[in-house]
C-alpha cells in the first residue's frame, strides 16, 4: 500500500511494545505508521466524534505529535493534512 500511496498511514493496534522496532524501522523507509493502545487512540477518529473546536485542534496536535520526524513540513502539506483529518 505504501508504494502506491506515500501518504497513507498505517496504525498498529496493540500494547504490545514488541512491534517498536518494526515502527522504528517503517519510519526510516518514510512509512508513516504508529502504534496505539487502543483503536479510540487514532487521532482521526477522536476528531470524528469530536464536536468542539478545542478538541478538534487538540487532537490535530496529537496527530503531529504521533507522525514524529513524518510531521508536514510545507504548509500545503499540512493544510492538506488537516483537511484529511476533518
Amino acid at each position: 500500500m505504501s508504494a502506491k500511496d506515500n501518504n497513507c498511514y498505517f496504525h498498529i493496534i496493540s500494547k504490545d511494545t514488541g512491534f517498536d522496532p518494526l515502527i522504528r524501522h517503517l519510519k526510516a523507509k518514510k512509512i508513516y505508521v504508529q502504534r496505539e493502545k487502543d483503536v479510540s487512540e487514532i487521532p482521526l477518529l477522536k476528531i470524528s466524534n469530536s464536536e468542539s473546536l478545542p478538541d478538534r485542534v487538540s487532537s490535530i496536535i496529537e496527530f503531529l505529535k504521533a507522525r514524529g520526524n513524518a510531521k508536514p513540513r510545507a504548509i500545503k502539506t499540512l493544510s492538506n493534512s488537516i483537511n484529511n483529518l476533518l
